[in-house]
């Protein structure tokens, strides 16, 4: 793999990990589980 290849995929690794890993994010999917388990009443989906 060239240094090129390599830094393309770090750069779009970045973007996914800046767009997904924020607290709203997290928190809109703590929401969603919750949601989750008091419908089905389990704790695994």
């Amino acid at each position: 793999m060239s240094d090129e290849q390599r830094r393309r995929i770090g750069a779009a690794a970045r973007v996914r990990v800046l767009r997904e890993h924020t607290s709203d994010h997290r928190a809109r999917q703590l929401e969603r589980y919750a949601a989750y388990v008091a419908a089905d009443g389990v704790a695994s989906p």
